[in-house]
């Protein structure tokens, strides 16, 4: 900690005793507290140098802070600007201190005038909070500056990088899943109250930058953290992982990965449930019920419908709407014609979203004599 003394003209301070010796004034002891936010007090950073003695700091903590490696946009701190037993004149010939944060070796003016407090003694103190800046440094101090060249800094911290975060809020952060094209995936961002109150979130599905999937003002305000929420669609493809970044300022989040399991979608044909499995047969010149199933929350709600004929796709497709016909179960059905092409085999393609599903492939019979 370094300070610089003052000269005095010996007439400010003992005028009536005739001196006229300058006195020099020691320079000002700079003490940095961290706010504990959990003991509601100013805990002392250890790497202060010896603590003023008959110095009295009111809400400060019983014990000393165990560290003080800051969080960069979170800490805040109390300066303390402590001149000693200054008698009177001299310390009205003083304007309040100018207070300066040095973050590796760049000086800024954090407070223009700390101002002067009554610690109940004859001491001549000044007193302000400032905040922790929302940046790494591997060099942190604070300075108090009363001109003339008298002033003094602080211990030397370092500050930590501002923590973004992004957690998901109905899953495991460290094994989310989540069905392809069904409702929505919500989460909260938090991110250090120093940083801006904007965060853009940027997606990646499958190894493939989607680039942003949405913007969040982090409007909630918990302790020292900003938190805002979002909730963007669950992407229709299926058996992908999808990594979400949160991005606030120039601080990202460690990415949040989640799993994009299969879509729940199911498509039968109605005439082959009471015969076995594999051995289906369908009438040619007929018609047969199509049925698709698939979850209530699914967001995409029309399903495409191909038929082929022995392996090959038939000219045109066809429409079927879900609908939600009891909890959890959204429900689309249709009659499909059957060519009357015996002998061959027959099977229905249901697309949704980005999931597709088949039906079990039957055979075509010649159609009964009437």
């Amino acid at each position: 900690m370094k300070s610089r003394a003052l000269l005095f003209p010996a007439v400010l301070a003992v005028a009536a005793a005739g001196c006229t010796e300058d006195v020099e004034v020691p320079g000002p002891t700079v003490i940095v507290e961290r706010w504990d936010a959990g003991q509601e007090c100013f805990a002392l950073c250890p790497m202060n140098e010896a603590f003023p003695e008959g110095l009295v700091l009111e809400q400060a903590c019983a014990a000393p802070a165990g560290e003080c490696q800051l969080l960069g946009g979170e800490d805040s701190l109390r300066v303390t600007v402590d001149l000693g037993e200054v008698d009177v004149p001299r310390a009205t010939a003083l304007a309040a201190p100018r207070v300066d944060q040095i973050l590796d070796g760049k000086v800024t003016t954090l407070v223009n005038a700390c101002p002067p407090r009554e610690p109940g003694t004859t001491r001549t103190v000044f007193s302000c909070r400032v905040e922790v800046p929302a940046e790494e440094a591997a060099s942190y101090s604070l300075r108090a500056d009363f001109g003339s060249g008298f002033g003094g800094d602080s211990a030397s911290f370092r500050i930590d990088e501002p923590v973004v975060e992004i957690l998901p809020s109905s899953c495991d952060p460290a094994n989310c899943t989540a069905e392809a094209g069904v409702g929505h995936l919500s989460f909260t961002i938090s991110a250090a109250k120093g940083l801006p109150d904007k965060a853009l979130v940027f997606g990646v599905l499958g190894g493939e930058p989607q680039g942003s999937v949405g913007e969040v003002t982090l409007s909630g305000v918990t302790g020292t953290r900003r938190t805002g929420t979002l909730s963007p669609k669950i992407p229709t493809t299926e058996e992908v992982d999808w990594q979400l970044t949160a991005q606030v300022g120039g601080v990202s989040s460690e990415p949040l990965v989640v799993r994009i399991d299969p879509l729940s979608l199911t498509a039968s044909l109605t005439a082959c449930a009471s015969q076995p499995v594999g051995e289906c047969v369908l009438e040619g010149g007929k018609t047969t019920k199509l049925v698709i199933s698939a979850p209530e929350d699914v967001l995409d709600t029309t399903a495409t419908v191909t038929t082929y004929l022995d392996g090959l796709a038939e000219p045109g497709t066809s429409e079927v709407t879900l609908v939600s016909v009891e909890r959890g179960t959204a429900i689309g059905s249709a009659k499909i014609p059957v060519p009357n092409t015996p002998g061959q085999t027959f099977q229905v393609i249901v697309r949704v979203g980005a999931s597709i599903r088949g039906t079990e492939i039957a055979t075509i019979a010649a159609p009964t004599m009437p």
